[in-house]
């Protein structure tokens, strides 16, 4: 994040990374301190071709942020979903909600792949599946709206639901 500089007061309404496996914890803190929003992936799927028609929404009067956001995820999803038979896994983070828990959040993951010496080059896992993420409290999931298809095939063909957030 230095190409903001050192004392830049700069903040983003929304960033949007169009690369595969970063709907982080790491990244939502690294981004929280300049950014409103975050739309990204948890798991393996580009989003180069994101759906930016919705931007249009920006010029009408009273268009919030959130709202925009959604409907760029809500388009980009639609789309996929109907193309592809991956999985298709959207997130979008408000980071002003998940400033609660997400440093925590990032040093638990940290702190797991310090311990279990991941395989980095592999794709993230969804954070539920780890030992640290207790899916049955919620206790990270504010903040988080997430869209999901699961695979038509394949080892995660099964998996009916997704935290929104990607771990090693």
């Amino acid at each position: 994040l230095s190409f903001l500089g050192e004392a830049s007061s700069s903040r983003f309404d929304l960033v949007a990374l169009s690369t595969c496996n970063n709907g982080t914890p790491e990244m939502a803190s690294l981004l929280r301190p300049i950014a409103d929003y975050l739309l990204a992936s948890p798991w393996n799927l580009h989003l180069s071709h994101l759906d930016t028609g919705q931007l249009a929404q920006l010029e009408a009067e009273g268009a919030s942020t959130y709202e925009v956001s959604r409907a760029l995820a809500e388009e980009t999803f639609r789309r996929l979903s109907g193309s592809l038979q991956t999985a298709v896994t959207l997130a979008l983070y408000d980071l002003e909600k998940t400033a609660g828990y997400i440093d925590r959040l990032a040093g638990l993951h940290r702190e797991y792949r310090k311990q279990n010496n991941p395989d980095l080059h592999r794709e993230n896992r969804d954070c539920a599946a780890l030992p640290f993420f207790d899916a049955g409290k919620q206790e990270f999931t504010e903040g988080v709206e997430v869209w999901y298809k699961p695979a038509r095939f394949g080892d995660r063909a099964s998996v009916r639901i997704h935290s929104g957030w990607g771990c090693k």
